[in-house]
């Protein structure tokens, strides 16, 4: 496996696939660490020892943080995942959920900041789904698995809170 901004990328890529096929796959049912191995090796395909282990250590705890702090809960349905998606004006989310509250986009990223242009890729989602699905669009989830709670709640109006760390949360009528 490459070294710095390739490792980056590459470690990045595979946590999205990861989470992405977990979700497509197991969801409402929350995924075990052997689910997670089981998705995340076959990626790592042409690395080899530390280089390895250290991506996959990488990789597992990018998964495990998204599990733990914004795995659905199981009234959330999943619609589609990035690879599916239509590109709306270039853009689209990694995952959209329906929830009892509306649409949810979530935007994951592994690393540890959010910048202007990563937060404006989320307004510019939520404004390709307001142009797919219309007003059932909630918001989106800004997720930063290098920081979790460096995560923001972001609104197709502008309005950008941090994010709850209980995706049950969102199934409070009282939180619209």
């Amino acid at each position: 496996m490459a070294s710095g901004p390739e490792r980056r990328q590459a470690v990045g890529e595979i946590t999205h696939t990861t989470i992405m096929s977990l979700a497509t796959s197991l969801h409402p049912r929350l995924p075990r660490l052997a689910d997670v191995h089981q998705v995340a090796t076959p990626l790592l395909k042409g690395a080899r020892g530390p280089s390895r282990t250290g991506a996959q250590a990488d990789i597992v705890t990018g998964v495990a943080l998204y599990l733990r702090n914004c795995w659905p809960p199981a009234s959330w349905r999943l619609i589609e995942t990035e690879p599916q998606a239509p590109r709306r004006n270039g853009w689209r989310a990694d995952l959209w959920w329906m929830t009892p509250s509306g649409m949810i986009a979530d935007e994951i990223k592994t690393a540890r900041r959010v910048t202007t242009g990563t937060r404006t890729q989320v307004d510019r989602e939520l404004e390709a789904g307001l142009t797919r699905w219309g007003d059932v669009i909630f918001g989106g989830r800004l997720i930063v698995l290098g920081t979790v709670a460096a995560s923001l709640w972001c609104t197709p109006d502008g309005l950008t809170l941090p994010l709850p760390l209980s995706p049950f949360w969102f199934d409070n009528p009282l939180s619209r």
